[in-house]
């Protein structure tokens, strides 16, 4: 069985897809945002358990190694042009990695 869509529904769908798009574009944007104003100083990233009990971003004392490799892969994933970010990252996770194998 074949499908003929009339070249009207060909155009609503490229334009949606378009749109939709352009929405996960903002998204990601935003998301990298998110993560490079919750960089630490040290380079690393840390959330604190209370984030699950407040529902909301709250940060840790210090930098985790968990948190900051997902942020990392996620900064990575999208290709975050600021090199700079994603290199003090890291730094901090191969110091993490250092002690961790010692």
């Amino acid at each position: 069985m074949s499908v003929c869509l009339p070249s009207n529904t060909i155009c609503i769908l490229s334009l949606w897809f378009i749109c939709l798009c352009s929405m996960v574009d903002d998204a990601v944007e935003n998301a990298c945002q998110f993560l490079c104003s919750k960089q630490r100083e040290d380079g690393g990233w840390g959330e604190a358990f209370k984030s699950c009990e407040e529902r909301k971003y709250v940060e840790s004392d210090d930098s985790q190694i968990v948190m900051t490799a997902w942020a990392l892969l996620g900064l990575m994933a999208v290709h975050y042009p600021d090199e700079k970010v994603i290199e003090k990252g890291i730094k901090v996770w191969s110091r993490f990695s250092i002690y961790a194998t010692n």
